[in-house]
């Protein structure tokens, strides 16, 4: 699942001109065979912008990784 994954953010990303809101739009078409409503195109903006740092969160201990480090490792396309 997670190299399908892959291969689709390849494919989506392979247009430099493209913008993520027609990559979104490119991505429900493929997978959903239906263009995404407004509020879909939204959310995945939204889900695509990177993560808010959360300052009041310390963690002494530096091998915890926090799942939005660890999503942040990933292209905005592969989460």
């Amino acid at each position: 699942m997670v190299r399908e994954a892959k291969a689709l953010a390849t494919r989506l990303k392979a247009n430099p001109q493209g913008d993520d809101a027609s990559r979104i739009r490119r991505a429900y078409l493929l997978c959903y065979n239906r263009p995404p409503t407004e509020k879909e195109v939204a959310f995945g903006l939204h889900f695509l912008s990177p993560p808010v740092e959360n300052p009041s969160q310390s963690v002494s201990d530096s091998s915890v990784v926090s799942a939005s480090e660890a999503a942040s490792r990933l292209s905005r396309w592969e989460r």
